[in-house]
């Protein structure tokens, strides 16, 4: 779990990523949802550990609180095969979606293109590979 411990001009402020890790699986498959709906098939890396919510909103708020929420940053990796892949506007499209289904201010989303058998045989360490973090 990440804490996030500051003092603002007042108060002292906690943000924690606790719903970020709660709800990871349920965000990776809207992510899922919306790409496969634009390109035909995807695969998702995304990892809720860098967002980091205020305790305004509580441990108990439903997944709808959560995407709606406007603070932290989510990231993501969405993998396609070439064959899925025919213009910018699908990528325009995407990016529409994303920003029509989730509130937050930040949204830093990677899009790569790999050939189909890549894709096809293609995983996590694939994608560390293509970016050098082993």
């Amino acid at each position: 779990m990440q804490i996030e411990n500051f003092m603002d001009e007042d108060n002292r402020i906690v943000k924690d990523n606790y719903l970020a890790i709660q709800y990871q699986d349920d965000v990776r498959e809207l992510f899922k949802q919306i790409a496969d709906e634009v390109f035909g098939s995807s695969k998702i890396f995304y990892y809720a550990a860098s967002r980091t919510i205020s305790p305004e909103l509580s441990a108990d708020a439903s997944f709808e609180e959560y995407i709606n929420s406007k603070e932290g940053l989510i990231r993501a990796v969405i993998s396609l095969p070439e064959s899925g892949y025919e213009n910018t506007e699908q990528l325009i499209s995407l990016y529409n979606k994303i920003t029509e289904t989730f509130s937050v201010e930040e949204i830093s989303i990677l899009v790569v293109v790999a050939d189909d058998d890549t894709f096809e045989t293609g995983d996590e360490d694939v994608i560390r590979e293509i970016f050098g973090k082993k």
